[in-house]
C-alpha cells in the first residue's frame, strides 16, 4: 500500500475485517479511493474541505552550495500555486556568520526567527536531523545570550532522556543538550522510549523545534505551525512531500499566525530543485496498491 509499512497495515486490516470490527480509513494522498472502499467493504465519503489553509512557500538557495559572502544575504522566495503560477515573489533576508552555508542560514531563520508557532523541520537522513538540531540549539544559545526559556522543564526532560537512552547510544548526549535549548531530533535510530519522550515533549510545547526524517511525516497529530522541508524535490515523491506539509495547521491547535510550509531548495539545486518540488506538488495523487 505504498510503503513497507503499508504491507503491515494491509495485513492488519485483513484480520480486522475477519472479525467484523468497524473501520474508518482516511487519506489525503491517494487517488483510487473507490477501489480502496470496495476492498474494505465500506462506504465512500469525499470532501475538498480543509480545516486550515497552509500557504506553501519555496525558498531558492544560490545555484551552487556556498558559504555566506556577507553578514546578510537575500534569497528569492515565492508561494506555490495550483497550475505552476508564480505568486508573491519576494526576497528573504538571512543573517549568519561567514562560515555558514546559505541554505542552513535560510533554515535557521525559518525555524528560529519568530515563526508562527512550533516548527517541524524535515531533512533527508538521521545524520542530517541530528546535525540540524545541534546547529539550531547552538545558534539559539548564542543569540539568546545564554538565557534559557523553560529551563526547569527542559532540564527535567534531559534527565528523563538520560534514563531512556541505551548506554551505547552515540546520539544521546546531543539529544539531551539540544532539548535544553528547546530543540529536539527524531528518527528511526532513536530508542522507542526516546521517540515517545520527544513526541510528548513537542506535543506539550516544552520544546518548539523538532528536526526529523520521514518517521514523523505520516500518522502524527502534533501542534505544528510551520513545516520546513530542506531539499526540494530530492529523493521524495509527491505524496511524501504533501504528507510532510500536512503536518502544519492540524485541527485543534491554535497558532500565533496562519500556519505555513517552506520548501528550502538548497544544496546546489536552487531553481532546478524548486521546479522539481512544484512538479511533485502539482502531480496527481498516486493509487494505493497492494504490496
Amino acid at each position: 500500500m505504498g510503503t513497507n509499512r503499508g504491507a503491515t497495515l494491509e495485513s492488519f486490516l485483513c484480520k480486522v475485517a475477519c472479525v467484523g470490527a468497524p473501520v474508518v480509513a482516511c487519506t489525503a494522498t491517494a487517488s483510487n479511493l473507490g477501489a480502496l472502499a470496495a476492498w474494505l467493504g465500506a462506504g465512500l465519503y469525499e470532501t475538498v474541505e480543509c480545516p486550515t489553509t497552509v500557504a506553501i512557500h519555496l525558498a531558492l538557495a544560490p545555484p551552487m552550495p556556498r558559504r555566506m559572502m556577507a553578514p546578510t544575504e537575500e534569497v528569492a522566495t515565492r508561494i506555490w500555486a495550483e497550475g505552476g503560477a508564480r505568486v508573491d515573489e519576494r526576497r528573504l533576508a538571512v543573517t549568519a556568520p561567514a562560515d555558514y552555508d546559505v541554505g542552513d542560514a535560510v533554515v535557521d531563520k525559518l525555524c528560529l526567527d519568530d515563526p508562527p508557532g512550533p516548527v517541524m523541520l524535515f531533512v533527508a537522513s538521521r545524520a542530517d536531523a541530528r546535525a540540524a538540531a545541534v546547529r539550531l540549539a547552538e545558534r539559539r544559545w548564542r543569540e539568546s545570550g545564554g538565557v534559557q526559556e523553560k529551563a526547569a522543564c527542559r532540564a527535567a526532560l534531559a534527565e528523563r532522556l538520560r534514563s531512556a537512552s541505551p548506554p551505547d547510544a552515540t546520539h544521546a548526549a546531543d539529544l539531551r543538550a539540544c532539548c535544553r535549548h528547546g530543540v529536539l531530533f527524531h528518527h528511526a535510530g532513536l530508542a522507542a522510549a526516546e521517540r515517545e519522550m520527544v513526541e510528548a515533549a513537542f506535543a506539550r510545547k516544552d520544546c518548539d523545534v523538532l528536526c526529523c526524517t520521514t518517521t514523523l511525516a505520516v500518522g502524527v497529530h502534533l501542534p505544528v505551525a510551520r513545516v520546513v522541508v530542506k531539499g526540494g524535490g530530492q529523493r521524495r515523491t509527491g505524496a511524501e512531500l504533501r504528507q510532510m506539509i500536512g503536518r502544519a495547521g492540524r485541527a485543534g491547535f491554535g497558532t500565533k499566525r496562519a500556519p505555513d510550509a517552506w520548501i528550502v531548495c538548497a544544496g546546489g539545486n536552487g531553481e532546478r530543485g524548486a521546479k522539481g518540488a512544484e512538479e511533485l506538488l502539482g502531480a496527481a495523487a498516486p493509487p494505493i496498491q497492494s504490496r
